[in-house]
C-alpha cells in the first residue's frame, strides 16, 4: 500500500507542477461553482456539480454507441495559488450497448475502480452531472491551510492516442500491482503531453474554479 500511494502521489506531483498551464489556444469554457471539500483518509474528498459537460453534443456521441471518455483532473492550492495541497486524477469510459439499451460506465480514480450499469441518459446524467466525494491525494509536506482554492479540468473524448495511453498508463493496475521501476522518460513524457495544447482537441473542455472554501480540519491527519 506504501509503494502504490507514493507511485500515485509521484505522478501527482508531476501533474501539479502541469496543471497551471491552461487551455489557453483553446476554446473553452470556464466556471466558477462552489464546491464541498472535506478531510479524508488519503487527502480530501471533493464534491461539485458540472452537469454543464453534458451538453447536447456530448449526450449525441454517449448515445452513438462509441466508447466515450472523460478525464476529471483536480488541484488544489493555497489562497495564493502557489503552494500545491492535493491532486487527483479521475476518467469515466462510456459505452452505450444498443442492444441491451442501457450505459456501461467504469469510474476509475484513487483507490480503484468501479462498472456501473445505468438504463437511460437522464440516469447517467443525475449519476455523473456532478462529483461526489472524489479522493484527492495529500501532496507530502504540504501545509493545512484552513482555506483553500480548487481548479477542476474535464476533458470529453481527448483525441491525442498518446495522451490516452498516458492515462491508461497512470490509472493501471489501481488495486495497487503496478510495476515502480518507471523510467524517467515516462514521467518526462507525461508532463509534456498534458501541457502540449495543440494535441488536446476533445469534443469538450470545461475549467471549474471554486471561490475560497474551508477545509474544515487537518485532512486525513497524516
Amino acid at each position: 500500500m506504501a509503494n502504490r500511494e507514493k507511485y500515485v502521489l509521484c505522478i501527482l506531483l508531476i501533474l501539479g507542477m502541469v496543471f497551471s498551464a491552461s487551455a489557453k489556444s483553446m476554446r473553452t469554457a470556464v466556471y466558477v461553482k462552489d464546491m464541498k471539500i472535506e478531510p479524508s483518509s488519503v487527502g480530501y474528498d471533493l464534491s461539485f456539480d458540472c452537469s454543464e459537460v453534458f451538453s447536447d453534443r456530448v449526450k449525441q456521441r454517449l448515445s452513438s454507441g462509441f466508447t466515450s471518455r472523460v478525464v476529471v483532473s483536480v488541484s488544489v492550492t493555497g489562497m495564493k495559488g502557489k503552494e500545491l495541497i492535493a491532486q487527483g486524477l479521475l476518467r469515466y469510459t462510456i459505452r452505450y450497448d444498443i442492444w441491451e439499451e442501457r450505459f456501461a460506465v467504469r469510474v476509475e480514480g484513487l483507490l480503484g475502480r468501479e462498472d456501473i450499469r445505468i438504463r437511460t441518459m437522464d440516469d447517467l446524467v443525475k449519476r455523473f452531472g456532478s462529483v461526489h466525494a472524489m479522493h484527492l491525494a495529500r501532496i507530502p509536506g504540504a501545509s493545512r491551510p484552513e482555506l483553500v482554492l480548487v481548479r477542476v479540468r474535464i476533458v470529453v473524448n481527448p483525441a491525442s492516442e498518446e495522451l490516452k495511453r498516458k492515462v491508461r498508463e497512470y490509472i493501471a493496475n489501481p488495486d495497487g500491482r503496478s510495476d515502480l521501476g518507471v523510467p524517467r522518460s515516462f514521467f518526462g513524457s507525461f508532463s509534456r503531453i498534458f501541457v502540449d495544447e495543440k494535441k488536446l482537441q476533445a469534443d469538450a473542455l470545461l475549467l471549474y474554479k471554486s471561490p475560497p472554501l474551508g477545509t474544515k480540519s487537518s485532512a486525513g491527519g497524516r
